[in-house]
């Protein structure tokens, strides 16, 4: 039996508490049983402030599996981070909560909790919701500078980031993120936010007008004389023709050359009116898969409907979601779930937050060749997940996408992608192999914390820096393949917590 094999986590919980005025939050704690030995490890974040965190010191209450309190650990000395797991001297224990006594800074500066004062639950953030008319602006002002999921607000003595971080008052920049108050306070204010969100309407239909033009512009002179001569050909034939046949013929004519000339719309909507005339319903459906090729630039198009397909919906910028409960009432395989290129008429860019989370029975996905974005836990709780497809344009991979995907043994990264969120295999206790692709310059942190049976990755392209913890908890990581001339090897900067990633092998290929 392997070292790995004797791992098993006891709990892995949020503490969602925060003693007011206190400059650390604790945000998860983790209970281990390795080897017969029970460990406690505590994420935390500092609130904002610009003088670094030295370390801070906890009082730790132990509880059973039965919530009985086992026992309590006073004055534990800890780093601001995921810190080094501490030793539980509570056989019985499963369950930990922290309380934070004092916060040393850099500088010997003390801020202490004299009381004792357990924290308490904060009120629920309020979420920027997909349905807010100003979702689409914010989502492109917060890009590149913060995760906007939440709206920023005051509470108790701190303001909250839009990524969701208690900051103190007195911390101009957040803790977790980094984004500065004063910006947030700027640039998501709604009058703000309404003036962008026009300036984006206007750009977006200016383009429209200049891919239309582009589209016409293609059309050949000879491909003009042909429609003008076919045109004619058709109407003396339709002089002999009854009354009655005349206008819909008309109409269907009139269709076949809009839709030549790249006015799908319009020649749909009529293919539509004519109803059984000819073979007006099948041109209906050939012209809207035509549409969907002009629009993907795809030579074999998957479409659907919100309507056929009742477990999609999309909003007008591409992002696609998926409604588990719908796709499960229609008797949906998870054995290889295919993500389409257009539903509704709308090209899917991108996959939203959380679109597969705790869809435990899926096996294999297929990412559309139209996606440039996985959202954000996209894959979260996926435990039978094994085998994903990506398409070939896929560019960002956002935080904690594959979290907790148990059956994942492999995976290699497109060079096309480069953006991997934080955490993104955090807990792939299966993952032995992974291909970055050349793209990726950076490995994020936690990326690939708790991966136990990893043993190695393959970089395509040198990296610059190591995130903290990235390859915590990595025991059997061994090698480092490189694809590349050993010349163009330079030691990235390594943050803590990633003493297997140091130990390991640098091999070139």
């Amino acid at each position: 039996m392997s070292e790995n094999e004797n791992r098993k986590i006891l709990s892995d919980r949020p503490q969602k508490e925060w003693i007011a005025g206190c400059p650390v939050q604790i945000k998860q704690t983790r209970v281990l049983l390795e080897n017969d030995a029970i460990t406690l490890s505590v994420f935390s974040v500092p609130c904002g402030g610009s003088l670094k965190i030295d370390h801070y010191t906890a009082d730790i209450e132990y509880t059973g599996a039965k919530r009985q309190n086992v026992g309590t650990s006073d004055g534990v000395s800890l780093k601001v981070g995921e810190s080094v797991p501490v030793a539980v001297p509570f056989a019985d224990a499963v369950y930990a909560a922290v309380t934070i006594r004092s916060v040393t800074y850099a500088d010997g500066t003390v801020w202490t909790n004299e009381s004792g004062t357990r924290g308490k639950v904060l009120p629920e953030q309020d979420i920027y919701w997909q349905t807010d008319p100003l979702y689409n602006a914010i989502r492109v002002e917060c890009s590149g500078v913060t995760e906007a999921k939440y709206k920023p607000d005051k509470i108790d003595g701190a303001w909250r980031c839009a990524c969701g971080q208690i900051n103190l008052d007195a911390s101009e920049t957040c803790g977790a993120c980094g984004c500065s108050h004063e910006w947030l306070t700027t640039h998501l204010d709604p009058a703000y936010l309404e003036e962008r969100s026009r300036e984006i309407a206007d750009k977006t239909e200016q383009e429209a007008v200049k891919i239309k033009k582009n589209r016409e512009n293609r059309v050949s002179d000879t491909t003009k004389m042909i429609l003008i001569f076919a045109a004619l050909g058709l109407a003396i034939a339709l002089v002999v023709l009854t009354f009655t046949t005349f206008i819909p013929m008309g109409r269907y004519s009139k269709a076949v050359g809009l839709a030549a000339d790249g006015s799908y719309d319009e020649a749909i909507a009529i293919f539509t009116d004519l109803g059984d005339f000819r073979d007006a319903r099948a041109q209906a459906a050939d012209t809207n898969y035509k549409k969907a090729q002009a629009i993907t630039g795809l030579e074999e198009v998957n479409m659907t409907t919100s309507a056929k397909s009742p477990w999609f919906s999309i909003t007008a910028d591409g992002i696609l979601s998926f409604k588990r409960d719908e796709y499960e009432d229609h008797d949906g395989s998870w054995s290889h779930f295919v993500v389409p290129d257009v539903v509704d008429n709308i090209v899917v860019r991108e996959l939203d937050r959380n679109f597969f989370m705790n869809c435990k029975e899926l096996l294999v996905v297929t990412i559309s060749d139209c996606v440039e974005v996985v959202g954000e836990q996209c894959f979260y709780n996926c435990e039978m997940l094994h085998t994903v497809n990506f398409g070939k344009n896929v560019t960002k991979i956002l935080p904690r996408a594959f979290i907790n995907c148990y059956a994942l043994t492999e995976m290699e990264i497109p060079d096309t992608v480069t953006t991997l969120g934080l955490r993104a295999f955090n807990n792939c206790i299966k993952l032995n192999k992974v291909v970055l692709g050349s793209g990726i310059t950076e490995i994020g942190s936690y990326q690939f914390s708790l991966c136990i049976e990893l043993e190695r990755i393959t970089l395509k392209s040198p990296i610059t820096s190591v995130g903290e913890f990235a390859f915590s908890e990595c025991a059997a990581f061994e090698k480092i393949h490189c694809r590349f001339a050993e010349s163009e090897w330079v030691e990235p900067t390594v943050a803590e917590g990633n003493e297997a990633f140091e130990a390991a092998q640098v091999l070139f290929e």
